[in-house]
């Protein structure tokens, strides 16, 4: 005759339910881990700075560390600005009706700044349907006298732009994009836009709302974007006193 013990077996029930409620847990956790990281885009900064952007300020970026994604659609440009008032010098200011190169990547992107306006001027390039290079044209204030952060980022014919972690505009191009397997520059010669660069950051990769508003968060924590760039104002007041 065989015995059995109704309280072990309900013991190893629960036993069993208890494991089992645990794995399910650790399973789950584990999940939101994986996607928490698979969604983590890695933004290589590419230039630190701070630069002016004035006279012969020009850097070169090797291509190799604006490399593009493994289809050549995606990809995210980030930088700070700090924008500086025009001084009353009539002269001068004559040639600040031109838009100043901030960042030059033969369309893939070019990125100019309109001083009578402090606009960035973005143009981003495609090909058509004859092969011809053609680019759209996307306009971002700059607010002066304070750091400006901006996230170009580029996703099959997608573009968002944000401005300080907040998305201000997304357009579409009418083809595939084009992507430049050349150098990229920051500043030009002969400039005089009144800028400071720093925190230039590249990636093969998109950004969505929530990665580049955490970017911007993170990177703003830096000292240098806390405080307007000292030295440039002193280098300001003998340019132009």
């Amino acid at each position: 005759m065989i015995i059995i013990n109704t309280n072990m077996i309900t013991d190893y029930i629960q036993l069993f339910i208890q494991i089992g409620g645990l794995l399910f847990i650790f399973i789950v956790l584990l999940r939101l881990l994986y996607i928490h990281i698979a969604k983590r885009v890695k933004m290589n900064e590419i230039f630190e700075g701070p630069l002016l952007l004035v006279d012969d300020a020009s850097v070169k970026i090797q291509s190799e560390k604006v490399n593009k994604s493994l289809d050549g659609t995606e990809y995210s440009l980030s930088f700070w600005l700090y924008g500086w008032s025009t001084p009353e010098n009539a002269g001068w200011k004559s040639d600040y009706t031109k838009p100043k190169g901030v960042i030059s990547h033969h369309f893939s992107p070019n990125v100019f700044y309109k001083p009578n306006s402090s606009e960035l001027l973005i143009r981003i390039g495609y090909l058509d349907k004859e092969e011809i290079l053609q680019h759209i044209e996307v306009e971002l204030p700059v607010l002066k006298q304070t750091w400006n952060h901006t996230i170009i980022t580029l996703k099959d014919r997608q573009i968002d732009f944000y401005s300080d972690g907040v998305l201000l505009k997304t357009t579409y191009l009418p083809y595939e994009p084009w992507f430049a397997s050349k150098n990229l520059y920051i500043g030009e010669k002969d400039n005089q836009s009144l800028l400071t660069i720093a925190g230039v950051y590249w990636s093969n990769s998109w950004l969505d709302t929530s990665a580049s508003r955490k970017l911007y968060l993170t990177q703003k924590k830096d000292s240098l974007f806390q405080m307007k760039p000292d030295n440039y104002v002193k280098y300001l007041s003998k340019r132009f006193s």
